[in-house]
């Protein structure tokens, strides 16, 4: 089977009510620099901010350079995120980092700037994300890691039925201590139910940007 790599192309776009997934272009790099280096952004993933000088351009291209050898290969796709407003405003970056065409199954991951928390966009990017994923790859099986600690995370997971399948006890030094990782993992055949209550979380947060922007908005 190699239905996954037949839809990942070098250059891909997808869209949500709000929101614009497009491959990542060096006019990003900038926005992507001061992402990955602010420490509240940061908080749960400390080990990459580079601190105390944070990230450089040169790193941040460097980065991105491994991103596009993956993604010609068909086993990685990866997006830029940019709030869907008369001009795009860029809000983070979430990716399949690792695909699998074999077992049909895929590693997702998402880093969303603090300054764009707490409006849905991480529950939308995972509706486009994995809509994609089973809808467009045929995947079977998405899988997401996250800190413990990363309660937000969680609990978005446990809101909308995604399964929290073991943790990883002290896996990840960060912060002077050991932490714990969580891993969740939805299924094809439970799909259908998590996108009906994305979907039933989403709506409420569709119309309030619709609402502040003076435009009509609903989810394709």
């Amino acid at each position: 089977m190699d239905k996954a790599r037949s839809q990942i192309e070098p250059a891909m776009e997808l869209r949500g009510p709000r929101l614009l997934l497009r491959t990542p272009r060096p006019q990003d790099y900038e926005d992507v620099r001061r992402m990955l280096s602010d420490s509240t952004t940061m908080r749960y993933l400390r080990y990459m901010a580079k601190s105390p000088g944070g990230w450089s351009l040169e790193e941040v291209a460097e980065r991105h350079a491994i991103w596009e050898k993956i993604q010609l290969k068909g086993e990685g796709a990866y997006f830029s995120v940019f709030q869907n407003l008369p001009t795009a405003t860029f809000v983070g970056q979430c990716s399949f980092n690792t695909i699998d065409k074999t077992h049909r199954k895929a590693r997702f991951g998402i880093i969303l700037h603090h300054p764009f928390w707490r409006n849905g966009f991480g529950l939308e990017c995972h509706d486009i994300c994995f809509r994609f994923g089973f809808e467009t790859l045929g995947l079977h099986r998405i899988d997401a890691e996250t800190s413990e600690d990363n309660r937000a995370m969680c609990r978005l997971y446990e809101a909308v039925g995604i399964r929290q399948e073991c943790l990883h006890r002290e896996d990840c030094f960060d912060d002077g201590r050991f932490h714990n990782s969580a891993v969740f993992a939805l299924l094809e055949q439970e799909w259908p139910a998590v996108k009906a209550r994305m979907r039933a979380l989403l709506e409420p947060k569709i119309r309030l940007t619709a609402s502040r922007n003076g435009s009509s908005t609903a989810p394709p």
